[in-house]
């Protein structure tokens, strides 16, 4: 149940947002379920055209994870 506290990234009943920092250094805050699809949309087209993989954490993802 969202809001109740039983979910850890529930902040005052609000999904909490994930913050990614690019290599640049850089920041972008997404919202939480986020993926690698949605960040490499949100610096661009061409961005979003040319992404294959995107790394958390030092491990290689799916841009749907």
């Amino acid at each position: 149940m969202s809001g109740d506290g039983s979910d850890p990234s529930d902040i005052g009943g609000e999904r909490a947002a994930v913050t990614v920092v690019l290599p640049d250094g850089q920041s972008r805050e997404l919202a939480d379920g986020a993926t690698g699809a949605d960040l490499a949309a949100s610096l661009g087209r061409r961005a979003a055209k040319d992404a294959l993989i995107a790394v958390a954490d030092g491990e290689q993802l799916d841009l749907n994870r």
